[in-house]
Order: structure tokens, then sequence, then C-alpha cells
């Protein structure tokens, strides 16, 4: 059951990148990316956000949403350079310019002073 469960995952992780490479041939890669994928992947997160929050559980709930992007923005990033830069990739890229990611940088930023004011002004959640 577990196999068929983590092929099923794989050919729809392989759907849902090609069907995403050829929108973003239509409308930009920054667009799909951002929201389009954005918004499918984290579809089930929210669901577990919602449960938990429904249930009381508001220390599951903002473990999950601040657990899994801080996951992908550290393991994502990590895995997609690494594959950027190397044989691994169709066209192996000799360095990435990071200049082109001036609204990341902006919003990481606002994310960050938004989080370090709830910090310091002692929000607890239980």
């Amino acid at each position: 059951m577990l196999l068929a469960w983590l092929g099923e995952l794989l050919v729809s992780s392989w759907l849902l990148s090609e069907g995403a490479e050829h929108l973003s041939e239509r409308w930009g890669g920054r667009f799909v990316g951002r929201t389009l994928l954005s918004v499918a992947t984290t579809l089930p997160e929210i669901g577990i956000v919602v449960a938990a929050a429904k249930n009381g559980s508001y220390d599951v709930a903002l473990g999950s949403a601040l657990g899994s992007n801080l996951f992908m923005m550290t393991l994502g990033l990590s895995v997609m350079l690494i594959i950027a830069t190397t044989r691994l990739s169709k066209s192996p890229q000799k360095f990435i310019d990071v200049r082109e990611f001036k609204m990341d940088k902006i919003l990481l930023v606002i994310t960050a002073v938004i989080g370090a004011v709830a910090f310091v002004n002692g929000y607890d959640i239980a």
C-alpha cells in the first residue's frame, strides 16, 4: 500500500511539474511558481492548520504553518540551488543572479520583522 501511495505521489508530482512548466511558457515562471504552485502545494497544509485551530491546538496550527515554510525555505532552496548549478539540471547555471529576487527578499524581511515583533511583544499562543 505504501509503495502504491509513493508511486502515486511521484506521478502526481511529475504531472504538476509538467503542467506548471507548460503554464510558465505562457504566464511566466515566477507567476506560476509564486501563485499557482504555492497554492496547490499549500492546500493540504491549510487543512491541517484549520483542523488544529478548530480543535484548539493552536500551537500545532502555528507550528505547521511556520514549520513547513521554514523547512521549504531551507531544504527546498538548497536542493534547488544544488540541482540548478550541477549536471542534475537540464541546463546547469554557472551562478544564480539573486538580483532577480528583489520582491522575494522584501517579503522575507517583512515576514521576519512581523515574527520578531510578535516575539518581542510576548505573543503567547498557548
